[in-house]
């Protein structure tokens, strides 16, 4: 029993002194933190391809239906394109030719050309063709149709001046192709019958340009048209006298021209200006044709106003536009022309489609031009401004010079100190170096329709960079001081 009872006492004791001999030896120190380790995320995108594919089940059914169509015709008088064909660079000329199934041409030229006095030029002119057109019952039946020509030409030359004359006659065949006719139009237009137009055309004309006889050369003929020309004067800053202008116009003037801004001046029309050209346009019943290829280059700040913003005669407006000017693209030869006239517009198309064909690369470069960002256009425009107002202080500095300051475009007319801008252009070129360097310019008076104006004022284009300009304004005054000072 005693040991039971010294076992029991130690029993209980122990724990205790385990438990003081525990927190003896353990003594905390320092607060516990635990460490996370910097860790990076995997660049591994899971797969999320669905790789279960529906085939979707489609019924459908289709249900024939027929379709009757008939062809009818009506007499139509086909479109020509007539054009004055002339000086052919050999004095006799034939071309005759025929395919199968008759599909003939012949040419007949004969003249007599002599540069220092004029020519004379007979033609004869044929194109036929003939087939089997099958008609709404499967028969075939003989189609021709024939374009025959006979004239003559003569010019007689003056100097820079030529008087021409042009006298042809015209016949059109065309077969009915056996066709149906409608019951109204079979005593009019029968089945199968043929039928002629004949045209004779008379045209005299006087010019002061001069024919290459060492080309072909066509001109289409305007019987009965009239040129009326209107200038701008330096004296007026080349603006236009609207009043004076529109008092030119009269019942027997069909067309009205403008180029707005103006080549080679920089002019820009006013509102007031353009209202007024409109309700003459309107009195008249005139065709007006704007030339707006510098539309993108207007510096007064003002709104433009188009000829297409005219009220009242959007049935007259004609607008001319440009790629080559918007981005500089002088050898791109791209153009538009813009009307409401459904009427005119068919009538250019079929000049379009017998005459002209764009340049590919030019249709090319015109794409991708239009597909430029609006901040080229901006960058350029901006670039302009610089440049203009550059040129135009370099030349108003400059003794005895003067330029208006141009609104639009990229142009300015300057009158110089001179009597005569051709000899002093010419003589920059032959006689005068400054440095090393000269100026070419373009003499006004060409831009003139009158001789006597402009004989001492030149065209500049501000199209080069602004350190290339200071320097040809300091090669320009130099070369007026030394054209000035000759002896």
């Amino acid at each position: 029993m005693k040991r039971v009872l010294i076992a029991a006492v130690f029993a209980a004791v122990l724990p205790q002194l385990a438990a003081a001999q525990v927190e003896k030896q353990v003594e905390v120190t320092k607060a516990y933190v635990p460490k996370v380790e910097s860790a990076s995320k995997l660049a591994v995108r899971p797969d999320m391809t669905d790789t279960t594919r529906l085939r979707p089940e489609i019924d459908y059914t289709i249900t024939p239906l027929s379709l009757r169509t008939t062809l009818s015709t009506r007499p139509i008088r086909p479109a020509t394109v007539t054009y004055w064909e002339f000086n052919r660079p050999l004095p006799f000329y034939v071309k005759a030719g025929a395919g199968y199934p008759l599909n003939s041409v012949l040419d007949f030229y004969a003249s007599s050309q002599n540069p220092s006095t004029g020519y004379v030029i007979g033609y004869v002119n044929h194109e036929g063709q003939y087939a089997k057109i099958r008609n709404d019952f499967g028969v075939k039946n003989p189609s021709t149709r024939m374009f025959n020509r006979i004239g003559a030409a003569a010019g007689k030359y003056f100097g820079k001046h030529i008087l021409e004359g042009d006298l042809y006659y015209d016949n059109r065949m065309y077969h009915r192709y056996g066709a149906y006719a409608p019951a109204g139009l079979e005593q009019e237009f029968g089945v199968g019958d043929r039928n002629d137009y004949g045209d004779a055309h008379v045209a005299v004309r006087f010019g002061d340009d001069f024919q290459d006889l060492g080309r072909t050369n066509f001109e289409i003929a305007l019987g009965g048209g009239t040129t009326l020309y209107y200038p701008l004067r330096e004296a007026d800053d080349f603006k236009l006298n609207v009043e004076d202008f529109l008092s030119h116009l009269n019942e027997s003037i069909d067309l009205l021209v403008i180029c707005n801004p103006n080549n080679p001046t920089g002019y820009l029309y006013t509102r007031k200006e353009m209202n007024r050209i409109r309700d003459l346009v309107k009195k008249y019943d005139l065709f007006l044709f704007s030339d707006e290829v510098y539309r993108e280059f207007i510096y007064t700040g003002s709104p433009y106003i188009s000829a297409c913003h005219l009220e009242g005669i959007e049935q007259n407006v004609v607008l001319i536009d440009s790629v080559s000017k918007r981005y500089s693209e002088c050898g791109i030869r791209i153009g538009a022309l813009i009307t409401k006239n459904r009427t005119l517009r068919n009538a250019v198309m079929k000049f379009c489609q017998a005459r002209l064909s764009p340049p590919l690369i030019g249709q090319i470069v015109a794409e991708a031009s239009i597909d430029a960002p609006r901040s080229y256009s901006t960058e350029v425009y901006e670039e302009y401004i610089e440049r203009r107002k550059c040129l135009i202080d370099g030349l108003n500095r400059l003794p005895g010079v003067y330029s208006p300051i141009p609104m639009g475009a990229f142009y300015t007319v300057a009158r110089l100190p001179v009597e005569d801008s051709d000899d002093f252009c010419a003589w920059c070129l032959s006689d005068f170096d400054y440095q090393g360097e000269t100026v070419m310019l373009a003499p006004a008076s060409g831009f003139y329709s009158d001789p006597a104006c402009g004989r001492n004022e030149v065209r500049i284009a501000y199209v080069l960079k602004k350190e290339d300009l200071e320097r040809a304004l300091v090669v320009l005054g130099k070369a007026l001081e030394a054209y000035n000072n000759r002896k």
